[in-house]
């Protein structure tokens, strides 16, 4: 009985452990300041992965206030992306430093306002399958769409000013549920089960596609905040318990020959 329980719990600790599954943690805005949110910056909720930006020309980042132009807030201090003039895009990636797991989920909030250009955030999968799937905003459009490969949805018909919830559910080898919903606003407006090629590592935002440099070129910019990397509770006290249930048995294994445990 003893052998059998060993290797069930080993069997445990080696499913989990054979692929590097997301760090965890929550990425805030209020964490850095514009001169310490840079490329290659350290990420400071999620130890271990760092930030990664390619900006083109007189495109930018900062660290502000969400509430610019009267958007709906995701906090004081909060991550922002804007493009420039001739279509230059400000691309920012944040890795997460392994694939989505079993029990493992990735949230964030992000708000737009001004629909020209194109800004959205994409969840990849940066080895090899690319971008996996898309929420993305823009394009002479108020309306929110949803995107897989050339793919894309309506899912809300007006996001201006608006903030939104994002989140991204294991649900299988290569699944994941994927919802979106007004940011405090309880159910979501739009929920889809997907499967995909290879599980998301990474999340990009992206922001450019404008023609012109408007005095006002903020308002087309893309605010994101509380990028979060959960475990499923359940799922961490199993491998717990097959930790433990390894240490009984190797603990077993060392007492010596006719030794018994002394009570009292």
């Amino acid at each position: 009985m003893k052998k059998l329980l060993f290797r069930l719990a080993l069997l445990l600790l080696l499913t989990h452990a054979g692929h590097a599954q997301v760090l965890l943690g929550t990425e805030n805005g209020a964490s850095y300041t514009t001169a310490t949110w840079t490329n290659g910056a350290p990420a400071v909720g999620i130890v271990g992965t760092s930030w990664f930006m390619t900006l083109g020309s007189n495109a930018s980042t900062a660290i502000s206030d969400s509430t610019q132009n009267g958007r709906t807030s995701i906090g004081s201090s909060a991550f922002f992306m804007v493009g420039s003039t001739n279509g230059n895009f400000a691309d920012v990636f944040l890795p997460l430093g392994g694939s989505l797991s079993s029990g493992q989920s990735i949230s964030l909030n992000a708000n737009y306002s001004w629909n020209g250009g194109t800004r959205g955030i994409e969840f990849e999968e940066s080895f090899g399958a690319g971008g996996l799937f898309r929420f993305e905003h823009g394009g002479g459009s108020d309306a929110l769409r949803f995107a897989q490969g050339t793919n894309s949805v309506v899912i809300l018909s007006n996001a201006f000013n608006q903030a939104f919830t994002y989140s991204v559910a294991h649900t299988g080898p290569l699944a994941v549920s994927v919802s979106a919903s007004l940011l405090g606003g309880g159910s979501p407006f739009f929920a889809t089960n997907l499967t995909l090629a290879a599980q998301p590592n990474q999340v990009k935002f992206y922001v450019g596609g404008i023609s012109s440099a408007p005095a006002d070129i903020n308002n087309y910019g893309l605010y994101a905040n509380a990028i979060t990397t959960v475990p499923e509770p359940s799922t961490y006290a199993l491998l717990a318990l097959g930790s433990l249930g390894v240490a009984g048995y190797l603990a077993s294994r060392r007492k010596p020959a006719g030794q018994t445990t002394k009570i009292g």
